[in-house]
Parts: structure tokens; sequence; C-alpha cells
């Protein structure tokens, strides 16, 4: 348990409830609560857990985008907003359908102080700036004929006008309206020493606990 914390199934509900009122308020005030929407978080180390407690990586690595694209992106991230995002950020976003391509399905509380980043026009970044993107040295003879025939010869790009167009996006990050940036949908950075993880179907017998009292 290197980075994990396990606080596990046996916490009850009330119990849960108690250490998210006391540790997580500065989130819970600048969120505004439950109205306005929650951030969740795929991961499989919900399997067989309810509430865990964990601390973020400093070294992580990338899942579905390439090394390349995960370095460069850190280095516009940490001139930019003075952080390596990609490695240190705890990746979260309302869009509970793409969490749970990541694992099973929890909500995440930061405890104590934290700071985001997020973009109001950026869903993912790797698969809105990335994914796609081919550069001239990666279409054939034939095909760039075809792209030049279609009218669209011009999205492809150099590796200089791609690296340029990654660090434009990335100054245009925001980390303020934490209300806008979850019900953008969007993809979400915390940045915090520590935080909660709650698998959703406890989450929701919380909330439904908690409205009682």
């Amino acid at each position: 348990m290197r980075l994990t914390q396990y606080i596990n199934e046996k916490v009850g509900v009330q119990e849960a409830l108690d250490l998210i009122f006391k540790n997580c308020d500065p989130y819970i005030t600048e969120s505004k609560g439950d109205g306005i929407g929650n951030l969740y978080r795929g991961s499989d180390r919900l399997k067989g857990n309810t509430f865990l407690k964990l601390k973020p990586r400093k070294d992580r690595k990338p899942k579905d985008s390439s090394s390349k694209f995960h370095n460069m992106a850190n280095k516009y991230f940490k001139k930019h907003h003075g952080v390596n995002a990609r490695s240190e950020g705890v990746f979260a976003t309302n869009n509970s359908d793409s969490a749970k391509h990541y694992g099973k399905l929890g909500v995440v509380f930061p405890i104590g102080e934290f700071s985001y980043l997020w973009n109001p026009i950026v869903g993912d970044l790797y698969w809105d700036v990335s994914a796609k993107r081919k550069s001239p040295s990666e279409v054939g003879f034939l095909e760039r004929i075809w792209m030049k025939i279609l009218g669209v010869y011009s999205t492809l790009e150099t590796d200089d006008e791609y690296e340029q167009r990654i660090e434009d996006v990335i100054k245009s990050y925001k980390s303020t309206n934490l209300q806008k940036a979850i019900v953008s949908n969007n993809e979400v950075m915390l940045f915090c020493k520590e935080y909660y993880l709650i698998e959703y179907n406890f989450y929701i017998t919380m909330i439904e606990t908690n409205n009682e009292t």
C-alpha cells in the first residue's frame, strides 16, 4: 500500500459523511455541494472497497496518450501554470460514462486546500488535440492527394505547428469557477495532498442518509 491508505467498506455511512464534512470543506464550499453535480473518477482500486483515502501520484504515467505528448503537455503546464499537471493531477469529470472507461465509478472529494485546472473547450486534452492528429510525414502519398482534392490538406501540421497548438490550448486553461468546470462535463485536473474516492453506490447511500437527517 505504497500510495494508498485504505478506509475500507467497514466504515459506516455516518462515519463517511462525518469525514467528508470535516475534511473537505474547501471543496464543498467552492463546488456548492451536491446541487451542482459531482466529479467522478474511474479506478480499479474501488473493486472490493467503498471508501478510500488516496495520495495523488507525482509520477503518473500516461494510459492512453503517448509519452511524447505527456512530456510535452507537462512542459507547457509547468511553464504557464506552474505544475506538471499530466503527472501530478487527479483527473476527474462530471461525465460518469467517460470516468467508467478507467475503472469502477467513484466520486472524488479533495481533502483540505486544493487547486484545479480545466478548459471550457477541452473535454479531454489528448483526444481533443492529439489523438486524431496527423503530420505530413504520417500520411501516404495517395492519401495526401485525396486530402488535397477534398480540401482538407491544410489540417495537416508540422511537428512545430503541432507543439505550438498544444501550448496555445494549455495557455487557455483556467483555475477558477469550479462550478462551471463541473457542469462543463470536461476533464478537471485536481491538485491536493490527499483525496477521498467513494464508490458510487455507497455515495448514493451517503446522500440519502444525509437527506434524512
